[in-house]
């Protein structure tokens, strides 16, 4: 951004928009934070940091010409702050002192990162007397002519700013001895990447990411989530405190709702859709009805953790239960549907746009393609700014061709839904036995499927397709394993399997269906010719149970119901 359009959009007045100064503002900042610092995560921390200071003093700019030189001045001030006391081998006796640690290398060391947070905190005067006299063991009367104050200013200063940090950092060693060691790790993750723990639970906390793969991949999605919240919060710091109530307001925004989905599935030949409406009512009331080109009629009821489930047009409901896991992902939670859809991309906020007439945020999410040397598959997605529930969803493959297609139409909201939309209907008994429960698949990794099937896992082989993702889901004690395959490039499945050492088709009578034999084994073929599903193959090989549904002819789906092979470690276990 030059500066002219600096000037231009952020002309200081009485009602400036924060959400679209910090988009405006931010990449300069991180730019200029970057060739600075050299690190890419301090250089966001520099960045979020001066824009906290650029906002609390924009008011106090005058003439919109002085607002791009005074943005670099800050930036640039915050990045040799950090430098200086990252770069410093330790921190001066005379800082150490004001926390009692003048004697402890150890604390020094984990004292130099609480420091700098509440350096952060004083006047940029007050911070250049501490760092030249204390940090970079400067004299007075260097520092004042360095800073071009009389030597009676310089020392009120560094007085004033020395004591500021007194208070500041008093309770240093009393904080080191009451460590919370019981908080969530979800808020540890948080406060860490806002810079909100203190030196000693910051350096322990870091020394199991050094140890913990796991954990650092959960850093990483938190990493992701955070910047997207801080894009629709429009502020540059939020405690894990401040998360939790965000969402809770966001969660509180709605009473019921209903509204009739869309999706349309556009690669492939000729487009298809389906479409379903659902009505949902807190705090656990769930109704979906949908037109299956294949099953007919589907018609889902949830009640609490009880569902009955009717799938065709005369079948006989079947009742079940619902995992409480799975519940999370029904009805409001779309705080929660929001840190899902972040996780494994990098995330922007393009604007606010009217989608459906309501006012939404516009978000692009992007992946590497699977499987492609080069490129990204991009997810474009509006959610609606009052409740954070996705209006819209467009998915384009790596070339930038858009392959499907999903809108929400007729939302209504609080609208006092009656409870008698939510009842079972009358032949399905309360007391009968439900069937076992269901449950929401987890993704995981490669490693941990083989580690949890009591066999090793089927694969393609001999196929262009690449394996994109694994999930895992008990059912009744058993788990299933559930491998996606993709073209290269593409972000939607061209081949789902499942297996598992128990049967676990679950079809409505009635469907076509014809017997086959695949390599010695027979099973059933059943023509689908549904969304991204042209047919599906249920077998048995070796003592497991294997389905396997693709989006090709019927000679290519028994193909790679063909080519299915056990793996012995050839393929890499962390996809």
């Amino acid at each position: 951004m030059t500066d002219g359009e600096i000037t231009n959009t952020s002309a200081p007045s009485g009602n400036l928009n924060w959400e679209e100064l910090l988009q405006q503002l931010y990449p300069r900042a991180l730019a200029i934070a970057g060739r600075i610092m050299r690190d890419r995560e301090l250089a966001h921390d520099v960045a979020q940091n001066a824009l906290l200071k650029v906002y609390r003093h924009l008011g106090e700019v005058r003439d919109s010409q002085a607002l791009p030189a005074w943005l670099n001045r800050v930036v640039s001030n915050e990045a040799y702050l950090a430098l200086r006391v990252y770069q410093r081998e330790a921190v001066s006796e005379t800082v150490a002192s004001l926390a009692g640690t003048a004697g402890d290398p150890a604390e020094r060391a984990t004292f130099r990162t609480e420091f700098l947070r509440a350096m952060r905190t004083l006047p940029p005067e007050f911070q250049e007397a501490v760092v030249l006299c204390d940090v970079m063991g400067w004299k007075v009367q260097d520092a004042a002519a360095h800073c071009g104050v009389p030597l009676g200013t310089l020392k009120s200063r560094l007085s004033r700013g020395r004591e500021n940090l007194r208070g500041l950092l008093s309770d240093f060693r009393q904080r080191r001895e009451e460590r919370a060691v019981d908080r969530p790790m979800e808020d540890l993750l948080f406060d860490y990447l806002e810079g909100r723990l203190d030196a000693v639970a910051e350096a322990q906390l870091e020394s199991r990411l050094a140890q913990d793969q796991d954990l650092r991949g959960r850093l990483a999605e938190q990493r992701e989530f955070l910047r997207l919240l801080h894009s629709l919060t429009g502020k540059i710091s939020l405690s894990s405190a401040e998360i939790a109530a965000k969402m809770g307001e966001v969660y509180a925004e709605i009473r019921d709702y209903s509204h009739i989905t869309e999706q349309t599935l556009i690669s492939g030949g000729s487009p298809q859709t389906l479409v379903h409406q659902t009505w949902f009512k807190k705090p656990d009331l769930l109704r979906s009805e949908a037109q299956h080109p294949l099953l007919g009629s589907f018609i889902a009821i949830v009640r609490g953790q009880d569902a009955v489930l009717m799938a065709g047009n005369n079948a006989k409901p079947q009742r079940t239960r619902v995992e409480a896991e799975m519940l999370k992902s029904m009805g409001v939670d779309f705080g929660a549907t929001l840190r899902a859809l972040s996780t494994g991309h990098s995330t922007r906020l393009l604007g606010t746009e009217y989608v459906e007439g309501r006012n939404s945020y516009h978000l692009l999410l992007l992946q590497a393609a699977p499987g492609a040397a080069e490129g990204q598959v991009s997810t474009h997605i509006w959610l609606d700014k009052l409740t954070w529930m996705p209006l819209l969803t467009e998915e384009y493959n790596s070339e930038g061709v858009l392959v499907s297609r999903k809108v929400v139409r007729n939302l209504t909201l609080n609208t006092g839904l009656p409870d008698s939309l939510f009842e079972f209907p009358p032949e399905v008994s309360s007391e009968a036995a439900p069937a076992p429960e269901a449950k929401a698949p987890r993704a995981c990794s490669l490693a941990e499927v083989k580690a949890a099937l009591p066999f090793e896992p089927f694969l393609l082989t001999d196929s262009p397709l690449v394996l994109h993702s694994c999930h895992l889901v008990d059912i009744a004690g058993s788990p299933i394993a559930l491998l996606n395959y993709h073209l290269p490039g593409d972000p939607l499945p061209e081949v789902t399997l499942t297996q598992a050492a128990v049967y676990h088709t679950n079809l409505p009578p009635g469907i076509p269906r014809e017997e086959i034999e695949i390599g010695g084994e027979k099973g059933i073929y059943i023509p689908m010719e549904t969304f991204k599903v042209k047919g599906f193959v249920s077998l048995q090989r070796d003592g497991v149970y294997l389905n396997l549904g693709g989006n090709g002819s019927k000679e290519q789906i028994l193909a790679w119901a063909g080519s299915l092979a056990q793996d012995r470690g050839g393929q890499n276990a962390e996809t």
